[in-house]
């Protein structure tokens, strides 16, 4: 009777170590690793049969899935994209053969959203172009309504519209000014399609995004709203960054409000308070300080933020270009006509499709 009860636990044992060589891999942000093979797959959640056990899994505890069988170079297109290596995760995503991602519809679709992913985020970066990125989210969004990239890949067009917005107001073309309004208007509707979301904080987090667009328009009251409203919802692990975040953009509300002072107050609290190893919110945080201190009408004090941004936390694209541009202007006030031809050309050279370049 041993030997068999023996014989059975190792022919198990066997069964699923031959398993394991060809299963669907989750990775979740508590560091755990789901195997087993995925049976549905929704915006908001993910089910995967581990056997004989099934586990639903929310979508917003996912940082990756990789499926069995899957080609190197997605998987390699995929880890470099969330590692934010977004050029280099294109290459990788255009040397995939889609024949063979084609004989699972999952995977196709993980192709399909990643190269939407890595266009838009260099287009928001300024080094890539809207034009490109724009028609490719679109279609993912319109072709996959049931991805579980879907909610982000919302999330994302309504960044995408804030930024092409933006670009609107600062076009000498007044036909391209016109758009501006419906861009805004599209992007809220996009974030109104990602807030639907189940869990906990996400409608916050949106409110955030919505502040920032609202401040592109400037509708500084109801931006600061929105502001408030992540100061006083915000919760969980994430909510000390949301809220400074919130803070800040509520600081640059004040100051483009005439409260310059107190924006100024408001920023360097954030300063103090802000993690030092959380290089995208210093950069923002001194971004800020140097809009307060512009509106104020200090352009020294204002040049030393921008360089601190420039010069110790140029890690975010959008917040470095912004910067740069400041200080091209700056400079020319200060009659530093060489440095501010060298802020120039370094933000042409370095994001040329920034609307700051523009």
């Amino acid at each position: 009777m041993k030997f068999y009860m023996q014989f059975a636990l190792a022919l198990v044992v066997c069964c699923w170590s031959a398993r394991g060589e060809s299963l669907d891999q989750i990775r979740t942000h508590n560091k755990e690793t789901v195997r087993g093979q995925i049976t549905e797959i929704s915006p908001t959640e993910v089910k995967i049969d581990k056997n004989p056990i099934e586990a639903t899994i929310p979508v917003n505890e996912i940082i990756s899935i990789s499926f069995d069988g899957e080609p190197d170079e997605l998987a390699k297109g995929r880890n470099l994209a969330i590692a934010g290596q977004y050029a280099d995760a294109l290459e990788a995503l255009k040397r995939t053969n889609r024949d063979e991602v084609k004989r699972r519809k999952e995977m196709e679709q993980q192709l399909d959203f990643y190269t939407a992913y890595c266009a838009t985020k260099l287009a928001l970066g300024g080094a890539g172009s809207i034009n490109t990125a724009g028609p490719m989210l679109l279609a993912f969004i319109k072709n996959n309504p049931s991805s579980y990239h879907y909610l982000e890949a919302a999330e994302l067009m309504g960044d995408l519209y804030v930024n092409f917005g933006m670009e609107a107001q600062r076009s000498s073309d007044k036909t391209r000014q016109a758009k501006a309004p419906q861009s805004f208007e599209s992007a809220m509707e996009y974030y109104a399609t990602a807030g639907k979301a189940p869990w906990a904080g996400a409608e916050v987090g949106l409110n955030l995004k919505r502040g920032r667009a609202l401040l592109a328009q400037k509708k500084h009251a109801e931006a600061v709203k929105a502001f408030q409203s992540v100061l006083t919802g915000a919760s969980g692990p994430k909510a000390e960054s949301l809220k400074l975040a919130a803070t800040l953009g509520k600081a640059t509300a004040l100051a483009n409000d005439g409260q310059a002072e107190q924006g100024i107050k408001l920023v360097e609290e954030v300063i103090a308070k802000a993690p030092k190893s959380d290089f995208e919110l210093l950069g923002q945080a001194y971004l800020t300080l140097g809009n307060c201190h512009h509106a104020a009408k200090m352009p020294r004090e204002a040049v030393m933020d921008y360089l601190h941004v420039d010069l110790l936390y140029p890690q975010n694209p959008q917040t470095h270009s912004e910067a740069l541009a400041a200080l091209g202007q700056l400079w020319q006030t200060l009659n530093r006509p060489d440095r501010a031809r060298e802020a120039n050309a370094r933000l042409a050279r370095m994001y040329p499709n920034s609307i700051w370049a523009k």
